[in-house]
């Protein structure tokens, strides 16, 4: 049995988790990674009135390292990796959060990836962690279907919310220490996605589809995270930051492409799908 509980990360899904301990009245420790803002994270946990530590990463070592109670610790929205010392401890048990339905989608911005590919469905993953990022043995998972009208933020807001709901889920059988793993499929590869990589560079390519177009819109849009920063499009060898658009359906127009840089627009109609480019700003001369 369980009753000593780390939360290490951040955030919303962080946050909720917390709260949801709190009712639960479990011995509760948020822990941070100093390499990250932690004001908003300290201020919470100030007003819920649990303990805080915002450390760097080899302190964060440390600490582990000390612990010598039975302790579950909860990886969520975090960017400390755990090393091999850690996870060897035999008094620790260490999962994680991940929005995707694993092995699918392994590594950062999932969700944009998930809908810059087309995915037919994201989801999320509590898994144990291991020394390999993203590949650890399976505790739940659930699907989240992708529609043509889910952009990265609004899936990443379901990402959070099914998180939460898995892991109250869970909770009972996991402070029990009667948790049941499944091992990831391994048959098929997946790319591992890194947080400085984005979807086709950032750039609108006049040349595709208007599927692939709206995906990738939709990709590149954390309303006000602005996670991947805003797209581009390259019009005269000029680089434009396309700053709102927008996607209409009408199967009664052509298609055309309309520049209208002196008002800063560009209009597309593509496939049945208009796309309302706004608010252009120069981003670079090529």
């Amino acid at each position: 049995m369980y009753r000593n509980i780390i939360i290490i990360g951040g955030g919303t899904i962080a946050n909720n988790i917390a709260k949801f301990l709190i009712s639960q009245k479990v011995s509760l420790t948020y822990l941070e990674y100093k390499s990250i803002n932690s004001i908003s994270n300290e201020s919470f946990c100030l007003k819920a009135g649990i303990d805080f530590l915002c450390l760097n990463k080899s302190q964060i070592t440390d600490f582990f390292m000390n612990l010598s109670q039975n302790t579950i610790v909860i990886s969520a929205s975090n960017r400390y990796l755990f090393p091999e010392i850690v996870l060897a401890k035999q008094n620790l048990f260490i999962i994680n959060f991940h929005g995707s339905f694993l092995p699918e989608f392994p590594g950062r911005n999932t969700e944009a990836w998930a809908i810059f590919r087309q995915s037919a469905y994201g989801g999320i993953t509590w898994h144990k962690v291991e020394k390999e990022v993203d590949k650890g043995d399976i505790i739940i998972q659930k699907k989240i279907p992708i529609t043509e009208k889910h952009t990265s933020f609004t899936l990443l807001r379901e990402y959070m919310n099914k998180g939460l709901e898995a892991f109250m889920e869970i909770f009972e059988t996991l402070i029990s220490g009667k948790i049941l793993l499944t091992p990831q499929e391994t048959a098929q590869k997946h790319k591992f996605n890194f947080s400085n990589e984005i979807p086709n560079n950032g750039y609108l390519d006049l040349s595709w589809n208007g599927t692939q177009m709206s995906s990738f819109l939709r990709a590149m849009d954390y309303g006000p995270l602005v996670i991947l920063g805003l797209p581009m499009i390259l019009v005269n060898e000029t680089c434009y930051q396309i700053q709102k658009y927008s996607i209409e359906t009408n199967q009664n127009i052509d298609e055309f492409v309309n520049f209208d840089i002196e008002n800063n627009k560009v209009t597309i109609c593509r496939d049945n799908l208009v796309f309302k480019l706004d608010r252009l700003k120069v981003y670079n001369e090529r």
